[in-house]
Formats: C-alpha cells, sequence, structure tokens
C-alpha cells in the first residue's frame, strides 16, 4: 500500500499558548508556526503545494488553525499593532472608545482581543510592554489585572491566570468579562463546581444570557445536575429558536429530561 497525501514540514518560529477553539469549541493548546505544505509519498516531501504560510493557532484537538501567507505577515503585524497601540493609549488617557479607519471600537475589549493574535505573530514584547504601561498607570488596576491574566493564560499559567481574573473581578464588580473568563477556565482546569457560581454571577451582568448560557450548559452537564442541564437548554432555546433544531443540542436536551425524570417541553 502506497501511502502518500500532503502535510506541513519545515516548521519554525514556533510558538503555542492555550484557548478555546474558535472551530471546535474546545479549550486546548495551540500552536502557531512557519511552513509549507508539501505532497509526500511515505511521509517523504516530494512537491511543494502550496506558499510559504505562518499557520496560526493550529487547535492540537482539532488540527484546524488559519494559515496566512508569509509575504503578508508583514502587513498583517502592523495592523494588530495597530490596534494594540491605539487601544492603549486610549486607556491611558481615560478613554473608553477609540477609532480606527473610521470605525469606534471599545478599547479595553479591543486590547483583549487581539493579544493572542501578537503572540502567534511572536509580538510577545509589546503584550509586556503594554501590560507594564496599564500597571504604572494610576486607575488602571482592573484594565491591568485583567489584561496580565489573559496574558497568563495564553502562556499555560493556569493558578496564576485564575488568581488574576479574581483580583479583576473583585476590583470591577459590574463587568462580566473576568467572571467570564474565570469561569470557563475553571471548566478548563476541571472545576466545574467552582465555576458555577460564577457562570450564575456573569449571567446577572450580561444584557445577552447567550454569552454564558453554553458555558452553563457545560457546568451543569459536567456535574450531573440533569434538571439544571434541561431548564438551561429550554433557555437557549427561548432565547435562539434556531438552536432548537440543532440534533446535537435536542439530543443533550432528551437525555437530560430523561434523567431528571421529566417531560420535555414542546418546541
Amino acid at each position: 500500500m502506497i501511502i502518500y497525501g500532503s502535510r506541513m514540514y519545515g516548521k519554525s518560529e514556533k510558538v503555542s499558548a492555550w484557548g478555546i477553539c474558535p472551530h471546535c469549541n474546545q479549550y486546548a493548546r495551540n500552536e502557531s508556526y512557519n511552513g509549507r505544505k508539501w505532497g509526500h509519498v511515505y511521509f517523504i516531501p516530494i512537491i511543494p503545494a502550496g506558499k510559504k504560510v505562518r499557520v496560526m493557532n493550529e487547535c492540537s484537538s482539532c488540527d484546524m488553525g488559519s494559515h496566512v501567507p508569509l509575504d503578508e505577515i508583514e502587513g498583517m503585524t502592523h495592523q494588530i499593532r495597530e490596534v494594540s497601540e491605539l487601544a492603549l493609549k486610549a486607556l491611558l488617557a481615560g478613554e473608553a472608545q477609540f477609532s480606527i479607519q473610521g470605525e469606534a471600537l471599545n478599547s479595553l475589549p479591543a486590547l483583549l482581543e487581539v493579544t493572542s493574535t501578537l503572540l502567534a505573530l511572536q509580538e510577545d514584547k509589546l503584550v509586556e510592554l503594554t501590560h507594564m504601561a496599564l500597571k504604572q498607570q494610576s486607575g488602571l488596576s482592573y484594565e491591568a489585572s485583567i489584561y496580565e491574566a489573559q496574558w497568563k493564560e495564553l502562556q499555560g499559567h493556569k493558578d496564576a491566570a485564575v488568581s488574576l481574573y479574581r483580583e479583576a473581578a473583585s476590583i470591577n464588580t459590574q463587568d462580566h468579562e473576568p467572571h467570564l473568563r474565570l469561569a470557563i477556565l475553571l471548566i478548563a482546569m476541571g472545576k466545574a463546581q467552582e465555576a458555577q457560581p460564577t457562570l450564575e454571577h456573569a449571567r446577572s451582568l450580561v444584557d445577552d444570557p447567550l454569552i454564558v448560557l453554553p458555558h452553563l450548559m457545560e457546568v451543569y452537564e459536567r456535574l450531573q445536575n440533569h434538571e439544571a442541564h434541561a431548564q438551561i437548554l429550554e433557555e437557549i432555546f427561548q432565547q435562539a429558536p434556531q438552536l432548537s433544531q440543532d440534533k446535537s443540542l435536542q439530543k443533550r436536551y432528551k437525555k437530560a429530561c430523561k434523567k431528571a425524570g421529566r417531560p420535555m417541553k414542546a418546541a
């Protein structure tokens, strides 16, 4: 039997991080690296099958990631750095929003959103300088704590990240973000019991319950609280009726109701 196919070879400039994969929704380690896909026979590369790329955040669970041609990396890095620097500048000036290319963005969420991409692009020095600037600025202890918490989490320092998310949540009790991030991390660490009250509190702070409900569904499923699991699924279906047609969710709902010893509600 001849073994042939295509795969990445010549991996270099590797960077690892941790987080939720946008493809499979699993919390896992991901890897970013430079490489090139080759056609192989018996795993010996024979023919190049594409351009040299930077693979961004390739998930260790599902092997999915995004591929950016190396000749586009410089431009992409410039754009991401600009967002990070403008967001930081706005925060240091006490401004909750900033504008880029005519679009208004919220300063802290934008800063947090680009951090994992900066790491994947090997811009960790900028992340460190950003954290230092936040930490040194009076009145930004919350922003400094949650930013450092995310950075520690991406690096795999989970216990340190938990402590910092708790610190951020105690500083700003009205923002759901540190509670939600803390709960997701606790779930990944196998601590669903600790995550449950944190998620319930986060639910009380959000305008859109669907931000929190999928995570609560996972927590109650892990805790084998079948009635609460079924109720969360019913709330999800109520908030997003189209999800009631999802076969996977319907299967979980049917199982939860059966184990809770009560009938399913009509869609």
